[in-house]
């Protein structure tokens, strides 16, 4: 019997390495370097082809910084264009790697959140700034008596 569980574990250790080899031929590793400026062009070409989502589109029309390890910084303004940008990772993703010819490209969002000026003015503080910014507006309000 010893013999004949020996010859079972030289086939399993034998098909154990053959789809081992399978699957590395099925999925070849490439690790060829590329800029950002490559990556940009690649993500340009990516980001013209989602004529479906256009406000995604829109928030992610910047490329991200590329960093160590082919990983990739994307920073988006929301948790919600995070989470829309999720449902295009992964078909992002497979572009950028066989675009670039490297498959250990990730991407990775971080949420900036936006400081909005929230200071109200009154009328009058808005009519001198609007002063400041264009010093013939008193001209113009005169010429068409607009009271304000």
């Amino acid at each position: 019997m010893d013999a004949l569980s020996g010859n079972a574990e030289e086939k399993q250790e034998s098909y154990s390495t053959q789809s081992k080899k399978e699957i590395s031929k099925d999925k070849t590793v490439e690790h060829n370097p590329f800029t950002q400026e490559q990556l940009n062009g690649k993500w340009e070409e990516y980001i013209q082809k989602l004529t479906e989502k256009p406000g995604l589109k829109a928030a992610i029309s910047h490329p991200p910084k590329l960093t160590d390890n082919y990983q990739l910084q994307l920073n988006v303004g929301s948790s919600l264009l995070d989470n829309e940008l999720k449902t295009i990772k992964i078909n992002l993703l497979e572009y950028l790697q066989k675009e670039l010819n490297n498959s250990e490209i990730n991407l990775s969002t971080k949420i900036i959140q936006t400081k909005q000026n929230r200071n109200h003015l009154s009328e009058e503080q808005t009519l001198k700034e609007m002063y400041k910014k264009n010093s013939d507006m008193k001209t113009f309000l005169k010429k068409f008596y607009l009271d304000f």
